[in-house]
């Protein structure tokens, strides 16, 4: 049975709900009795059941059915607009799922739990109309009405649509969750920014200052011999740097990617990682894209490249990766797949940043900014399969240099 945590009134909503619920039903049975009791008509009938706005079901301990208003005819539609006589008919035509997914069998179904003898009886069900498919939630709650022998002469179940106010609360916490995501995201993303920043300050800028102070102690050696010496050090000690500042800005904007494209990219730096890690095997399938890819598409697609790879090197203890890129008219796919350790995949993207893994979780939001999608098949001990797949955008008109 669902319970939920929380209303305004402070006490718990399960109590709350409850507690609403057993007046309405007693409110009912009320009523019932007094139909029972003294000379009702039809119309009058009619009118006590079809006034709530909820539906309303009545039954006897045998299953016969002694009433449905008009709300119940609703959710409950019965064939060629003959009406249900018994319960048994019903649960021919409807059958209830648990909001977990669990099956709900007919003895399990609220109204017939209370002809039973249970009290007040409240659970949340996902309805289907195995006729037409049609799906609901909602909120069933039923009581027995007994006689004055103590023994249960009917049974009443209130039942109420929230289809909406569900999938209003699921929109909330989805809405929520995205929100928690992107500060996790952007959070680690100003972390990844420091890190840069103090790698710069650390090396090259460190290096620079160096050579500084050292040409300044070169331009003070009276030999002209010794000074050349020391200035073709501090010459060589410059081109290192150059080149350490120069992997930083390859490895923030690949200068192949605009020239060459998505594929050229990935080759070069296929090549560095191979060079860096000679026993592992990287295994390429790769088409051209040359520039049939817009710059952004490109740039992102690479970017969910590197984050796989750099997956693979530090976390899947992986001997062989195979890495493919396909294209055609209706999208682009990049597939990336070891023979690692693999994981156990979580239920939700957010779990992944909350224990402050943000591989994968970059990798879709990134798919997400162009409209694609991630596949994830991985177990511990099978490897990891990540599929990425974009749909193509118009062809961008290229652009060179430092604006692109």
């Amino acid at each position: 049975m669902n319970k939920v945590a929380g209303d305004a009134t402070g006490e718990p909503e399960s109590v709350w709900v409850s507690r609403v619920r057993l007046a309405e039903l007693e409110d009912l049975e009320r009523r019932f009795r007094r139909m029972q009791s003294g000379p009702v008509t039809g119309s009058i009938h009619e009118a006590v059941f079809n006034s709530a706005v909820q539906a309303v079901i009545v039954i006897e301990p045998s299953g016969i059915l002694l009433a449905m208003n008009q709300a119940a005819r609703f959710m409950f539609p019965a064939p060629h607009d003959q009406p249900f006589k018994t319960m048994a008919q019903i649960f021919e035509r409807f059958e209830c799922t648990r909001t977990d997914g669990t099956p709900c069998p007919p003895e399990q179904w609220p109204i017939v739990c209370a002809v039973s003898g249970s009290q007040v009886i409240m659970d949340e069900l996902v309805v289907r109309d195995m006729l037409s498919g049609r799906k609901w939630i909602g909120m069933f709650n039923a009581a027995p009405v007994h006689g004055v022998d103590g023994e249960i002469n009917i049974a009443f179940c209130t039942v109420i649509d929230i289809t909406e106010q569900r999938e209003l609360a699921d929109e909330v916490r989805i809405s929520s969750v995205q929100i928690e995501l992107q500060r996790l995201l952007l959070q680690d993303r100003e972390n990844e920014r420091v890190k840069i920043a103090q790698e710069l300050h650390d090396g090259p800028l460190q290096d620079i200052l160096g050579l500084e102070y050292d040409l300044t102690d070169a331009l003070r050696i009276d030999n002209r011999h010794e000074r050349l010496l020391m200035l073709d050090r501090l010459r060589q000690n410059l081109r290192q740097s150059a080149r350490t500042l120069r992997a930083f800005c390859a490895d923030l904007r690949p200068p192949s990617l605009a020239a060459l494209g998505l594929e050229q990219a990935i080759r070069s730096h296929v090549e560095q990682v191979q060079h860096a890690n000679p026993k592992l095997q990287i295994r390429l399938d790769l088409m051209a894209d040359a520039h049939s890819l817009p710059v952004e598409t490109r740039m992102t697609i690479f970017r969910i490249y590197q984050e796989l790879m750099a997956n693979v090197l530090r976390h899947s203890q992986a001997s062989e990766v195979r890495i493919s890129l396909t294209l055609d008219e209706a999208q682009t796919e990049l597939e990336m797949q070891d023979n690692g350790r693999g994981f156990q995949p979580p239920s939700h993207w957010i779990e992944l940043a909350r224990n402050d893994h943000f591989g994968l979780v970059g990798v879709q939001e990134r798919a997400r900014s162009l409209d694609g999608r991630v596949v994830l098949r991985t177990q511990p001990g099978e490897g990891t399969l990540v599929r990425v797949i974009v749909p193509r955008q118009p062809e961008a008109v290229e652009t060179t240099g430092i604006h692109e």
